[in-house]
């Protein structure tokens, strides 16, 4: 008995899976085993990031730290972030790099964007609770706004620290500015309960990661564009070197 191609793209694979599926499964099976590292990770270091947690959050604590810590940790929801930052660091920048000060914004932008949106997957990913949502275990003070996501890893600290690490690659004498304000905002994650301090690490590594990345992508892109206009210049000066001597006398 025949079966047409019609006949056998109606039957289910009952007992081998298509490709997709495979691959699905493969995703689902390396997921599971992530998650499993760091539930242990986090299992592992609990001891020391109560204690420091606690530390910063209840003991080592100020009325000044208290006023200007939960303000600076949310300086991005200010209208001086949005306007004042990125003028003033525009002239800083055009100051040094003049045409290519768009290039490095851009590459700013898209290494924040990519660093924001990776933190993000790994948030929905890694379920651990923040510290205020388990009082019981850390007897958090919650100091800040923060969102009902999970805790793992710190996008504020991630962000920060990847345009520390970015900005400082192309204006390193600014890199003592850039770094202690990251530090604080990372501090301030943990001193306001929203964060525990392996939160804060992890986050201020991955954006370390993502900001030397993305600033050694953009110095290439940068250096490709002065190696164009240079020898475009180069060849029409050639150019115009050959017009004069073919004119005649």
């Amino acid at each position: 008995m025949s079966i047409s191609k019609g006949t056998l793209k109606s039957v289910p694979f009952l007992f081998w899976p298509t490709e997709r599926q495979q691959i699905q499964l493969l995703f689902k099976s390396m997921g599971d085993s992530i998650r499993q590292f760091f539930y242990q990770l986090f299992e592992s270091v609990k001891p020391v990031d109560l204690y420091l947690f606690k530390k910063i959050n209840q003991e080592w604590t100020a009325s000044w730290a208290d006023t200007w810590l939960p303000i600076l940790t949310d300086l991005h929801k200010t209208n001086w972030f949005f306007y004042v930052l990125p003028a003033l660091l525009f002239l800083v920048l055009f100051k040094k790099f003049k045409v290519h000060t768009v290039t490095i914004l851009l590459g700013l932008i898209l290494c924040l964007a990519i660093n924001d949106w990776s933190g993000a997957k790994v948030k929905r990913n890694i379920p651990r609770p923040r510290p205020f949502q388990v009082t019981q275990t850390t007897a958090a003070v919650q100091k800040s706004p923060a969102g009902e996501n999970n805790s793992f890893y710190s996008n504020h600290a991630s962000n920060n620290f990847a345009a520390a690490a970015y900005l400082s690659f192309f204006m390193p004498v600014l890199s003592w500015v850039f770094f202690p304000i990251a530090f604080l905002i990372g501090y301030s994650r943990i001193y306001n309960g929203v964060h525990y301090p392996s939160d804060v690490l992890i986050g201020a590594l991955m954006g370390l990661i993502w900001g030397q990345a993305l600033s050694h992508f953009a110095s290439r892109f940068i250096a490709a564009e002065l190696r164009k206009r240079v020898m475009k210049e180069h060849l029409e000066e050639q150019t115009s070197a050959m017009k004069k001597n073919l004119r005649p006398d």
